[in-house]
């Protein structure tokens, strides 16, 4: 609730309080993942602070990375990437229907940045 609505004293409460910014609901989505898709980039950055995993997906196969992108939160991407996020995951939505999305939406700068983290990831596997 408080990740979805952009609370971010309640998270700042929650974790100060110990609960673990990893923790998944039933649907496999994180505070980090449901923030990031939502463009709070104050709650991203903390929760990156405070040890949260980029990488993590959902049932889905949706990482934080793809739902920013997805969304157009460029300041998110940006944090995301920073993070170390190992990139897109075998998810069952296609990385290119995230990038062809972003440049139906006039997101170029998106785009960009998503592919060229997909040719640095391909490069280093």
């Amino acid at each position: 609730f408080a990740t979805i609505n952009g609370l971010e004293s309640i998270v700042q409460l929650l974790l100060k309080e110990g609960a673990s910014p990893n923790i998944a609901d039933f649907d496999g989505d994180t505070a980090l993942l449901l923030a990031s898709g939502r463009g709070h980039h104050k709650i991203v950055e903390l929760l990156l602070q405070k040890g949260a995993d980029p990488n993590i997906a959902n049932t889905d196969g949706d990482t934080p990375l793809q739902l920013a992108s997805g969304n157009g939160h460029q300041k998110v991407v940006e944090l995301l990437i920073a993070s170390g996020t190992t990139g897109p995951s075998k998810s069952k939505r296609m990385d290119a229907s995230t990038r062809r999305r972003n440049l139906q939406r006039g997101l170029k700068r998106l785009a960009h940045a998503y592919l060229q983290l997909s040719k640095t990831l391909n490069t280093a596997r």
